[in-house]
């Protein structure tokens, strides 16, 4: 086996790599190159179904969450079942809650209207996610908008679509307002 010894050079001018090898050298490392755009188109394509992925969560959480609460609120805690006992509340902002504990009263300080479970905060809670998983990329924001409505089918399908009219009005508020958003992204060319 032969080793040569190459002195290589990038110039940032023209973007060329400068081999003082023969062409064949040339050739398999515009190869690499290619590879590694490659790379990084499937890097995006997998940051973009991740990025659904955790609105998914999101979503399906907080829906969860509101209906959760809302049945504490409203004393029908028969209708608590074990899907909302696998709740995610470090994901919503409820680490340290335990919202089967709660009291009604405490319930309805949580959905009104400063309450962490409320419509708008929720709602502002998951743009703001939304803004934050986009990263300004139009692609995203699409990727995510399928992720806010899937999530919100998967909370239905666990309660056999019994969320809790709460859920059902953050989630036609926070759809408004990502397609607001969505819009303003398109107009600005992003």
């Amino acid at each position: 086996m032969e080793i040569h010894t190459i002195s290589n050079s990038f110039s940032p001018k023209n973007k060329e790599f400068v081999s003082n090898e023969n062409s064949q050298n040339h050739n398999s490392i515009a190869t690499k190159n290619e590879e590694q755009s490659v790379s990084l188109e499937i890097s995006q394509e997998t940051q973009k179904l991740l990025a659904k992925e955790s609105m998914i969560h999101t979503t399906k959480n907080n829906a969860l969450a509101q209906t959760l609460v809302t049945y504490i609120q409203n004393d029908e805690r028969s209708k608590i079942n074990n899907e909302l006992k696998n709740i995610d509340l470090e994901s919503i902002g409820l680490k340290d809650t335990d919202l089967f504990r709660l009291t009604q009263n405490e319930a309805t300080m949580l959905t009104n209207n400063d309450g962490i479970l409320s419509q708008e905060s929720t709602m502002q809670r998951v743009i703001d996610h939304a803004l934050d998983l986009a990263q300004n990329n139009l692609e995203f924001f699409h990727e995510i908008r399928e992720g806010l409505i899937e999530g919100f089918e998967r909370a239905e399908e666990h309660l056999q679509n019994e969320l809790s009219s709460l859920a059902y009005q953050t989630q036609y508020q926070t759809l408004e307002a990502l397609n607001q958003t969505i819009m303003e992204f398109e107009k600005k060319g992003v």
